[in-house]
């Protein structure tokens, strides 16, 4: 299947999902033709007379009350046909998709004999074991561990290419998920093929699968994978899953029984709206954190090297004062604490070891870390494995990065793992002396831990994964889980909506906050006002500033003294251009806050903005004289004057400013300007010379900054030419 036929498939899902039926049913169709398939040309023919019945009856004003139940099971076979032409053309035009490779390459291969091979290997390894240790044969075992993991790769490629699943295999898969003979990651494999199959085909046998497991899991790691997957796919396909499914539905009835169900959709629910905010993470872990650090390193290293080592060998407190003191141990403490929060710090620094092998095999990205894998088991691997222990106790890394690290391992010297390992089993100790001297991690901590590191994989496999848009893109399209049918009153609870809308205020996500907020307030019957504000600083924060006053005046209602909000209301309205309203709110500021300098400075600036230059300069005449003003109302006063054409006072206090302050770019270039008003060019050419050394672009950025002001000064009486005159007379005599 090309890129043009899945774009085909993916438009007609769309017209589906947004309710364009005659327009999906056309586009089937076509898609049935190009695909050969003469059954499911007959098949949407049929769809088609029976629509357009239906429109015709409802056109003849019948009342029938079975419309909305045969529309349902029209819609449900037009995305099935859909799916099983896609799935035709893939199969016959020898596709070389990843989906279609793999599913031609087993073909032949019956599920049944997969899990019969793996079931073999499994209980060869399980003899192996059973031998005194002194008496088994290492390289057998290695040999059998891999053999495994070829099964378990082959059984995982079998099942997300098997569309759509039969229930007799779906029953098989369920007894090997809940067979406890099998090594537990084989059975995770099992619950990730059935999410990656429902990246490219929907399936209620799979879905009803994953509801199944997390039911009857007694593993938290299968029962929370099985949730996190069943909520992505449901997400993705919330649509079709809403059409209905007895086997799916009657699954569902069995979670919503679960007690633990409400807790653990709050887990995924929160991993997963943190996932979103994984690029700005890495981003800042990166170019300001590491950035530091590195910048600052290296006078460590010298400052490091005259402090000898602790009288007992261990760490001398003084070095780390010198941490201390070189902020290095702060902002090595930031990342931890964002780590420990469950942000991801480390996807950025491991997205380039995502290259070995290892990660061309589509199964790998998600197969749970252990160090049982046959990567780990040789002779002259046990300190790689010794190390890997170390890394695990010590948190914070996801399976797929934990497989990186064991491979870039193999790469290093040997006196380089040597001292890592070290390193890392004192880390490791800390890590477990620091767990036990807190409560034993609880179930809530020991579940969110699994999301954590699971969709910290999926992060992974969306974002690195050569082959990556060949499947849908949840992570773009799925992690908003407030719509889960059948699931809503656990998705959509209050509490969790505050959560969730909090932090995407906090991070950047205006539209979702502003989302979730709504909801928060329909789920409630006594909304605190607080809600208000925080919407209107959402749409104030994206540039709606008329939705931000409307918030910000619902919130006003019930406290009409919070000068936070008035400040921002007032801003809003200075973007509109309004400013009477602006100046009326910094007054009501004023009376809480009487002389409130910065205040009374945002009056002068609405005035100055307004263009009332005799009102403004008043104002600021008045901050001047406030006590502990300093100086902070010159520069103001200085362009009022200017644009008053009082010349005179504007040069004043520029120089003031020039003598008495700390001058910008800024500064001189407006000195200039009222110089230039003056008349005195070679005072103010001398004034743009200084602007021009002062702005980090150069001359450039001094003609940039000037442009902008060319209007103030021809409105003032200087010459149109002079003005260019004047730009080019500054920048050469800045060369000079």
């Amino acid at each position: 299947m090309t890129p043009e036929v899945f774009e085909k498939l993916i438009g007609i899902r769309v017209l589906l999902n947004s309710d364009s039926f005659h327009a999906a049913i056309r586009g089937t169709s076509e898609f049935a033709k190009l695909a050969g398939d003469y059954t499911l040309q007959g098949e949407i023919d049929d769809v088609a007379q029976s629509y357009d019945r239906l429109l015709r009856y409802m056109a003849d004003g019948v009342n029938d009350p079975e419309r909305q139940g045969v529309l349902r099971r029209l819609v449900k076979r037009t995305y099935s046909i859909a799916d099983r032409a896609a799935i035709r053309l893939g199969d016959v035009t020898g596709s070389r998709e990843v989906f279609f490779v793999r599913r031609a390459d087993l073909r032949a291969t019956t599920l049944g004999d997969i899990t019969a091979a793996l079931r073999a290997e499994a209980s060869r390894i399980d003899l192996i074991n059973e031998l005194p240790e002194a008496e088994r044969d290492a390289q057998a075992l290695i040999t059998a561990h891999a053999a495994l993991e070829q099964q378990e790769t082959n059984l995982f490629n079998k099942i997300w290419t098997t569309v759509p699943m039969g229930d007799d295999d779906t029953q098989l898969l369920a007894t090997v998920i809940g067979d406890d003979n099998l090594p537990l990651p084989t059975r995770c494999l099992v619950v990730a093929a059935c999410l990656l199959g429902l990246l490219k085909f929907y399936d209620p046998n799979k879905l009803a699968l994953l509801a199944q497991t997390y039911v009857s899991a007694e593993s938290d790691e299968l029962a929370m994978r099985a949730l996190l997957y069943l909520a992505l796919a449901m997400s993705l396909h919330r649509r079709r899953v809403a059409l209905g499914d007895s086997s799916l539905e009657q699954r569902l009835d069995a979670m919503v029984e679960m007690p633990s169900l409400a807790d653990d959709i709050a887990i995924v629910q929160q991993r997963l709206a943190k996932a979103r905010n994984t690029a700005n993470i890495s981003r800042h872990v990166r170019d300001d954190l590491m950035n530091d650090i590195a910048k600052v390193s290296p006078d460590v290293q010298d400052r490091l090297r005259g402090i000898a080592p602790g009288e007992d060998g261990g760490i001398n407190p003084e070095w780390e004062q010198v941490m201390r003191d070189s902020g290095i141990a702060d902002k090595i403490q930031e990342i931890n604490e964002l780590q420990m929060e469950g942000n991801d710090v480390y996807a950025g620094s491991f997205a380039h070891l995502k290259s070995f092998p290892f990660f061309k095999t589509l199964a790998n990205w998600f197969r749970p870390f252990h160090l049982d894998h046959s990567l780990l088991m040789g002779d002259g691997d046990k300190v790689i494995a010794e190390l890997m222990q170390h890394a695990r106790l010590g948190g914070g890394l996801c399976n797929s990065d934990l497989f990186s690290f064991a491979m870039s391992l193999r790469s290093m010297m040997t006196a380089a793992r040597d001292q890592l390992a070290s390193t890392l089993a004192t880390q490791a100790e800390a890590m477990e002396q620091a767990r036990a001297d807190r409560v034993a991690e609880d179930r809530h901590q020991r579940r969110d831990r699994i999301v954590v590191a699971c969709v910290q994989d999926l992060y992974r496999f969306f974002n690195v994964f050569s082959r990556r848009k060949e499947f849908a893109p949840a992570f773009d399209t799925a992690l908003d889980l407030r719509d889960l049918p059948g699931l809503e009153r656990f998705t959509r609870r209050p509490e969790m909506l505050n959560v969730l809308a909090e932090f995407y205020l906090a991070n950047g996500f205006y539209d979702d906050a502003i989302s979730h907020f709504r909801d928060l307030i329909e789920s409630e019957d006594d909304t605190s006002p607080v809600v208000y504000q925080k919407i209107g600083y959402a749409h104030q924060r994206m540039g709606h500033y008329r939705e931000a006053i409307d918030n910000y005046n619902l919130y006003d209602l019930a406290d009409d003294t919070n000068v936070w909000t008035l400040r921002n209301m007032a801003t809003c309205h200075r973007m509109l251009g309004e400013h009477d309203l602006a100046i009326e709110l910094y007054n009501r500021i004023l009376a809480i806050k009487p002389g409130h300098l910065a205040t009374m400075l945002s009056i002068g600036h609405t005035l100055l903005e307004a263009e009332r230059y005799d009102k403004a300069m008043n104002q600021y005449l008045q901050v001047d004289l406030t006590e502990n003003a300093g100086h902070r109302a010159w520069r103001a006063i200085a362009w009022c004057a200017l644009m008053m054409s009082d010349t005179e006072r504007s040069i004043a206090y520029y120089d003031r400013i020039v003598n008495q302050d700390t001058p910008d770019a800024a500064d001189h270039l407006n000195r200039g300007h009222a110089l230039l008003v003056a008349g005195r060019v070679k005072e103010a050419i001398d004034a743009y010379s200084l602007c021009c050394r002062a702005t980090n672009g150069g001359p450039d950025e001094f003609r940039r900054l000037f442009e902008a002001d060319r209007h103030h000064l021809v409105r003032l009486g200087v010459d149109r030419t002079d003005v260019s005159l004047v730009i080019d007379a500054a920048s050469l005599s800045d060369v000079r």
